[in-house]
């Protein structure tokens, strides 16, 4: 068998093809705001969902029929976390971040559309903030466990 014959050849637009677009190399970076790179994400539609409700509401005169969810960047959970004059728990902050709704707002919703709208929060929420209610789930749940009846 010849080498040429051996060699394989990818399909248009894989992450192998010579062709493809690939990540501009420092030099020749598109810049964005104020010398920024200007960086997109490539599946967006995998980043946010949104939640009808079934009770819309006003906020500030605003009509809301539906709740839009879209995970944290790294920039955000960072200025979240690094947020100590706040006295609202991380995951609140971070779940009003998620949402644009007013820190109070998921717990003002009517009670369906509020766990409806937790249910779509939670596969979206930073590892570490899961991380977190997960462990304090656990610590909960023991103390019930030990706590006389």
């Amino acid at each position: 068998m010849s080498e040429e014959s051996e060699h394989v050849v990818p399909f248009a637009g894989s992450p192998d093809d010579p062709a493809a677009p690939r990540a501009p190399r420092a030099a020749g970076t598109v810049r964005g705001p104020a010398g920024q790179p200007l960086m997109a994400f490539v599946f967006p539609s995998l980043r946010r969902t949104v939640v009808p409700l079934s009770h819309p509401v006003t906020i500030d005169g605003v009509l809301w029929e539906e709740v839009p969810v879209e995970r944290l960047t790294g920039a955000q959970l960072l200025a979240l976390t690094m947020d100590e004059t706040s006295e609202v728990s991380l995951s609140i902050r971070a779940r009003s971040a998620m949402t644009g709704l007013p820190l109070n707002g998921i717990g003002r919703l009517d009670a369906d559309d509020a766990q409806a709208v937790l249910a779509a929060i939670r596969p979206f929420l930073p590892a570490a903030i899961r991380s977190l209610e997960d462990e304090a789930d656990e610590q909960e749940a023991a103390a019930r466990a030990v706590a006389p009846a």
